[in-house]
């Protein structure tokens, strides 16, 4: 996705006996396999199906990923049906139909078209509320997001001890991590805003950690949290 240069194989021996593949011919060979696994993703996908968004953004650059959401005889199957830049011309737009524009556009690749789409999975935000609306289908939302939210506001009373639970985490991410490795394989866990589950493992590895930590080491004295704080959490 960044343009970045082939890598060649730096063993004298194995380039030696190494019949190199010409650009033309490693071209073509990407081409078929792509049209092979469109072909054989699209016999199998119904007509009826639904598709699932995932958005992340790399530098300047918005990607948008799209996977297929159906049932088939072996069970429920998610393929990766396109995964590109939203914005791949200068007139293109980070809105609604700027994506709805590219699902029209890579379903055919499958034999398919949008009115086969009867669902969109994705994030609750405004750009995927309105792609729906314009594809006349329902949204399934991020649950996972609510209960991020819900999650949130009961730990708002521990807020002041979770922070320094995470500065603690997130200093042994550093140089002392060095002497960590030296009394366990454990590593810091840090919190993150987007997934709840990564307090509660923020602070069972907090909790493991612990007897590993000494109030005597200069770099940790300020920031190991109290008899108090420790035992209210």
């Amino acid at each position: 996705m960044d343009n970045l240069p082939l890598s060649f194989c730096e063993s004298v021996e194995t380039r030696r006996y190494t019949t190199p593949v010409s650009v033309n011919t490693l071209v073509s060979s990407i081409e078929s396999v792509t049209k092979a696994v469109e072909k054989a993703i699209g016999e199998e996908m119904p007509d009826e199906f639904g598709l699932m968004l995932d958005d992340w953004s790399q530098d300047t650059e918005q990607f948008l990923a799209i996977y297929g959401c159906y049932d088939s005889p072996g069970g429920p199957r998610y393929p990766l049906l396109s995964m590109a830049p939203v914005m791949d011309e200068p007139d293109d737009h980070l809105n609604a139909e700027e994506r709805m524009r590219a699902i029209v556009r890579f379903l055919p690749f499958f034999g398919k078209t949008i009115n086969g789409c009867k669902f969109l999975v994705g994030d609750n935000c405004a750009v995927n509320k309105r792609l729906a609306n314009l594809m006349n289908v329902p949204l399934v939302g991020c649950a996972r997001h609510r209960l991020s939210l819900a999650v949130r506001e009961f730990l708002v009373p521990f807020e002041t001890a979770l922070d320094q639970v995470q500065q603690l985490m997130r200093k042994h991410r550093t140089k002392p991590s060095c002497k960590m490795r030296m009394k366990t394989p454990l590593m810091p866990i840090l919190s993150q805003d987007t997934r709840w589950s990564s307090t509660f493992s923020m602070l069972e590895r907090y909790i493991r950690l612990r007897e590993f930590l000494s109030a005597n080491d200069d770099d940790m004295m300020d920031l190991l949290p109290s008899r108090a704080v420790h035992r209210k959490l």
